[in-house]
Order: structure tokens, then C-alpha cells, then sequence
């Protein structure tokens, strides 16, 4: 069994209403890749992923691409704060 994406939204309304911490992936939907990248917990995989996927979905692959290749290069630097690189 598994939520709809409607029982996904109520669940989480539900939560926040509680006072509970329920955040949602997508809250950088429209932001570019590097803000992405530093506005994200990148230690919790799950949470950076759900980003991710929110974030690419509103583009087109080329576009998602270079954005990204942008923030990699600017993440290289320590602004990134808890990125590491192998």
C-alpha cells in the first residue's frame, strides 16, 4: 500500500499542523541548480534526491544539464559548505 499524491500533500498538512517538521522536495523547483545544491541538506540522500527529481522536473534534460555542470564548477569552492568531493 502507498499513499496517492494527494494523501502524500493531506499527510504532510496534517504533520505541519501538528507542529511536526514535514518538509516537501520542491522547494527549489524554480531555483537554479548551484542555490539547489546549497539550500539542501546533501548528508540526507532521501531529501536531496526528492530535490533533485523536483528540480529536473520542470526542465528540459539539455537545460537541466548545463545548469547543472554550473554548480558543480561554483560548488568546488567552500561556499558548498558540507559538499565533499571525492
Amino acid at each position: 500500500m502507498e499513499l496517492t499524491v494527494a494523501g502524500i500533500a493531506t499527510t504532510n498538512r496534517l504533520l505541519i499542523d501538528a507542529g511536526y517538521d514535514a518538509p516537501t522536495a520542491g522547494r527549489f523547483a524554480r531555483s537554479t541548480a548551484t542555490e539547489l545544491f546549497l539550500g539542501t541538506d546533501l548528508d540526507d540522500f532521501p531529501m536531496l534526491w526528492g530535490e533533485i527529481e523536483a528540480w529536473r522536473s520542470g526542465r528540459k534534460p539539455a537545460q537541466a544539464a548545463a545548469e547543472l555542470a554550473v554548480a558543480v564548477r561554483s560548488c568546488r569552492t567552500p561556499r558548498c559548505g558540507t559538499w565533499r568531493w571525492p
